[in-house]
């Protein structure tokens, strides 16, 4: 079963950190909520990466990148959980399902985001 370890975070090196949270485009992996973005479920406070490693069992491994995960203070209750990032079909029909109003939402989200990036 694939766990999290979060003890992983206390002792890392800062550059692997900072790998680790550029190649996740400093976003949640469960919700994809970003660094210093308003925290939808704690009103008034922001977002806070958490980095843990994806252990196999007790298995301990050498941090490696390909090891490391990056969940937001809210997500990081779900330390059992390693999914998947959804489909593009997949998030098309949640998007297409959504009211008006979550659409626009979602639209002004993505067009901050990447207004960031460039």
């Amino acid at each position: 079963m694939k766990t999290l370890n979060y003890e992983v975070e206390r002792r890392m090196p800062a550059a692997l950190r900072v790998q680790t949270l550029e190649r996740n485009g400093y976003t949640c992996a469960l919700c994809g909520g970003g660094a210093g973005e308003p925290d939808e479920a704690n009103p008034g406070l922001r977002t806070k990466l958490h980095i843990g490693q994806v252990q196999d069992g007790n298995h301990r491994s050498k941090e490696s990148l390909d090891d490391l995960f990056v969940l937001c203070s809210n997500c990081r209750g779900a330390e059992n959980i390693v999914s998947e990032p959804p489909s593009w079909i997949w998030l098309l029909a949640q998007v297409r399902r959504a009211t008006p109003d979550d659409q626009r939402k979602a639209l002004a989200w993505l067009e901050a985001k990447f207004r960031e990036r460039d």
